[in-house]
């Protein structure tokens, strides 16, 4: 189990209050038995780490709207910039993962299959393909890594769109780790020559021994869904794995942050139904270099989590979280507070906030 997701997720809030003294204390005090591996050490200085720089930041959501009203009011301040200081706090703290080693992805065979040599997966925290291997038989390769939620540890999986050359392994991965929901977050006729139709907008498509066929389609004014049946000719006895795409239509690849934030709390809402109705499985976040977009969409699910089961929003935690897997992920300031936007956008589609206490 990855460290970083359950020690947050098992540790009283005061080891996140902010009080460094407080915060020696605790970590002196924990036992011997939890800190044998030199994994657990490494861990434990990065909670540390993060409890220096980045303090106490979350906010009970009945103050949400208040605090946002806060921040926005600071953002004039050259000195007092509260998002700013938020977001080079995060930033500063996920400098310690520029130093995961990110070898399958810089092997030589591989390295045509990135599409920005700057965003590589990390080896401890990509999915490996089974149905794709190598020429050797080991494991294929793809840009691709895991992302946790608030309650689900790798409940994401985060890609960039495929190439030509890696529709296959694209496929591979949906098959491998059963991706039931996949979310496109451009358009595709906006991209260059290199980003290529993945999937049958009628009828069937094939990609090496994938077999895609088309079963339905829902238009829509901001997305529109597909539902797909994916087969793998070389596994004929296994069921064919029933995934649903969605694609985003009002997000244009010249604007950095999304016109209308509530509309990716919509497409949000409709992926969360799907998997509630027994649709189990990974949600594969895809956009066209596997970070630009698809952080937006990871903090939006963690946070729309946090405040389902806390009544708390955490920002800057919900983004370190996703930062300890790709930094790219929520790239700068501008993403950071649309991030706020869309907690509100999420918490005025209900009536109050009662629900959430």
């Amino acid at each position: 189990m990855d460290l970083a997701y359950s020690w947050h997720r098992s540790m009283p809030a005061s080891w996140w209050s902010g009080d460094r003294g407080l915060l020696m204390e605790q970590l002196q005090t924990v036992q011997l038995t939890h800190v044998l591996m030199q994994e657990q050490y490494t861990f434990l200085y990065e909670v540390l780490l993060e409890g220096l720089l980045c303090g106490s930041t979350g906010v009970p959501v009945e103050n949400i709207t208040s605090y946002v009203y806060h921040l926005r009011k600071a953002e004039t301040s050259r000195h007092n910039n509260v998002l700013e200081k938020e977001f080079k706090a995060l930033q500063k703290f996920s400098e310690l993962f520029q130093l995961l080693p990110c070898r399958e992805a810089e092997k030589p065979s591989n390295q045509p299959k990135n599409r920005k040599p700057g965003i590589l997966p990390a080896d401890s925290c990509r999915p490996i393909l089974m149905s794709s291997l190598n020429a050797d038989g080991s494991p294929g390769y793809i840009n691709a890594v895991f992302a946790s939620t608030y309650t689900q540890e790798d409940r994401l999986i985060v890609t960039q769109l495929p190439f030509l050359t890696t529709l296959v392994d694209f496929w591979a991965l949906v098959w491998d780790y059963t991706c039931t929901s996949v979310v496109v977050l451009n358009q595709l006729q906006e991209l260059d020559k290199t980003y290529v139709e993945f999937w049958p907008t009628q009828g069937e498509a094939a990609y090496g021994r994938f077999h895609v066929h088309l079963i339905s389609e829902e238009p829509g004014v901001s997305f529109t869904a597909w539902t797909l049946a994916l087969t793998n000719r070389q596994q004929p006895k296994k069921s064919a794995l029933e995934v649903r795409f969605w694609q985003l239509k009002d997000w244009p690849m010249k604007q950095h942050l999304p016109p209308q934030p509530a509309t990716i709390i919509s497409l949000l809402g409709k992926v969360e139904t799907h998997h509630r109705q027994g649709q189990d499985g990974h949600i594969l976040v895809t956009c066209w270099d596997g970070a630009s977009r698809s952080g937006i969409f990871c903090a939006a699910t963690f946070l729309c989590e946090q405040i389902q089961s806390e009544g708390l929003v955490d920002v800057s935690q919900a983004v370190r979280m996703l930062k300890r897997r790709r930094r790219q992920l929520i790239k700068d300031v501008e993403q950071y507070g649309l991030c706020y936007k869309l907690v509100l956008s999420y918490l005025n589609s209900f009536e109050t906030y009662g629900n959430f206490k």
